[in-house]
């Protein structure tokens, strides 16, 4: 009877609720090696089924309204409270915000804000070349003064939706916005939160509009946001809240927009004690974990820096089974050749491997209508920043120890190609700004690596040359997307005229033929048919130095 019901119980184990202790209760020591076994069983028959379960929730939720993330449909029950000093708003003087005076604290509602609906915003006529003018949204009934009133108009109209824009075939960024909304919504949480945010906005707003009153406000709110901060700061035996690394992360966005990156780095190594104070980057949201982890990447590859998180508490790892069977279902096998050329080794390999299942999955999702809920999309942002990472370290480290690698210039050359083409074909902040820079770069770079080329000797030269060659016509390729997608490059057939001539020296007379050779590199098909079609490309940046997440790109969005 005993043996019976021990049966039944290993058919049908208990529910899982979301608790992770489980694991270790079936083995008697966590040296023991039973454990391993313990995990597996509980993992498998209980954990597993939960999630699927959960998932299997979700899904028929988002089925039902698949565009419109749950918060904006939402209407809380209570408005929420924020408290803080307000004694820059009444201020006519400039002079009058640096020298303080007696604070007014004033309390309001925030959830009585219009909020705008996703995919309707109304930014196509706002460029930093305008006077970008701002009205205060509609506010009855609640005390906001309005510059404040402006500054939030401006995040909900402006940097929101350019931040996350519609693109024609590109994937619906619903998720992402919601999300944005809620972090502006949780100002009434935290007033060093709330400091630093409006910081952040009207900064720029400031620079957007060139308003020198606006330039102070964010001035007095950054001082009011960094004095708090360093109180908490101070109880060393704290336990920080979210919100707590929000506000310097904000604080970061307001110095890397205004390209003070000294004070910017200063905030980051500052982002990363905190955080690893906490458990690090694993503990976080994954919206504040993408967030942190793009900031700290894309400020570490821009300005040739290490990045400060480390990578193996946060890398996402390669794509589930599931995922790849859905692949080869839907015949996406991808751009490239099985194999990669002998010229690329090591570290550039494994990213070059890495970002092909990337495109792949890209194709896949501009193809094929996924849920923004799919948890794809957040293993796709965490992938990309794991490759982005590792080209920025690879990078610097090639620019600082040349002579531990045989082919330095070719090899950081690489780098830039690698950096430019994942930056087109993916989103990426500062996507007209940074895209110039990769470009200008990459020219220069390639410059170098021709020269190192011409004065290299080896036994075996010719095999070598025709190696280096073939990576020399890849980078040309990238750097000729560039010069397209980039228009105010200057001497903008550089690129084009250098490729020629290396295809008539490789005898690649078919675009076949160049297609062969960059199979065995990087390249997406998407990307140059998109080009090849006349794609329009931006001309203006709307966001200058933002690093966090972003769903732009070189095109231009369809508003």
């Amino acid at each position: 009877m005993t043996s019976r019901k021990k049966k039944t119980a290993t058919k049908n184990p208990a529910v899982f609720k979301g608790d992770y202790s489980f694991v270790n209760k079936d083995a008697s020591n966590i040296g023991s090696k039973d454990h391993s076994a313990a995990v597996s069983w509980h993992v498998v028959n209980r954990y597993e089924r939960w999630k699927r379960q959960e998932q299997a929730k979700r899904l028929e939720i988002t089925t039902s309204q698949p565009d419109v993330p749950q918060c904006a449909s939402e209407k809380p029950e209570e408005g929420l409270k924020i408290s803080y000093s307000l004694e820059p708003w009444q201020s006519d003087n400039a002079e009058q915000l640096m020298l303080g005076r007696s604070s007014v604290t004033t309390s309001y509602n925030l959830q009585q804000i219009d909020l705008p609906q996703p995919g309707t915003p109304n930014t196509s006529s706002y460029t930093h070349s305008e006077h970008v003018s701002i009205a205060p949204v509609p506010l009855e009934g609640v005390q906001l003064p309005p510059i404040v009133a402006r500054i939030l108009s401006y995040a909900y109209k402006v940097v929101v939706p350019t931040s996350w824009p519609s693109e024609m075939g590109r994937p619906k960024w619903s998720y992402e916005i919601c999300r944005t909304w809620e972090d502006i919504t949780a100002l009434n949480n935290d007033s060093c939160y709330a400091s630093a945010t409006l910081c952040f906005y009207a900064t720029l707003m400031a620079m957007a509009t060139d308003d020198p009153e606006l330039a102070s406000q964010a001035c007095f709110l950054q001082i009011q946001a960094m004095s708090e901060l360093r109180e908490r700061l101070n109880q060393r035996s704290a336990s920080f809240e979210p919100l707590t690394i929000k506000a310097i992360l904000r604080l970061f966005s307001a110095e890397t927009a205004l390209d003070n990156t000294s004070t910017a780095r200063v905030h980051l190594k500052m982002l990363r004690n905190v955080v690893s104070s906490q458990g690090g980057t694993i503990l976080l949201d994954p919206w504040s974990r993408a967030n942190v982890l793009s900031a700290d990447c894309y400020f570490a590859l821009k300005y040739e820096t290490r990045p400060l998180f480390p990578l193996q508490e946060w890398s996402p790892g390669s794509l589930t089974q599931p995922w790849k069977a859905r692949l080869a279902m839907a015949n996406i096998v991808g751009d490239h050749s099985s194999s990669v050329d002998a010229i690329i080794d090591g570290v550039l390999k494994s990213i070059l491997l890495d970002l092909r299942e990337l495109f792949r999955i890209d194709k896949y999702m501009n193809s094929h209508n996924v849920s923004p809920d799919d948890q794809i999309f957040r293993w796709r942002t965490l992938r990309k920043l794991d490759c982005i990472s590792r080209l920025g370290e690879q990078q610097l480290s090639v620019k600082i120890y040349p002579h531990l690698f045989a082919r330095p210039k070719l090899r950081y050359a690489i780098c830039g190609g690698i950096a430019l083409l994942t930056a087109m074909v993916l989103e990426s902040p500062e996507p007209v700004r940074f895209g110039l820079k990769l470009t200008t770069e990459l020219r220069h770079k390639v410059s170098e690596a021709q020269t190192e080329a011409d004065h290299q000797t080896d036994a075996s030269s010719e095999s070598i040359k025709s190696n280096k060659n073939k990576v020399l016509f890849w980078l040309l390729y990238i750097g000729m997307l560039g010069e397209r997608t980039h228009p105010l490059a200057s001497d903008a057939i550089w690129f084009k005229s250098k490729f020629e001539d290396m295809a008539r020296q490789l005898n690649l007379n078919t675009e076949q033929d160049q297609q062969a050779i960059l199979k065995q590199f990087l390249w997406s098909s998407s990307l140059s048919e998109e080009i090849k079609r006349g794609q329009i490309a931006r001309k203006e940046e709307m966001q200058r130095g933002v690093y966090e997440s972003c769903g732009m790109s070189w095109r231009q969005p369809s508003y």
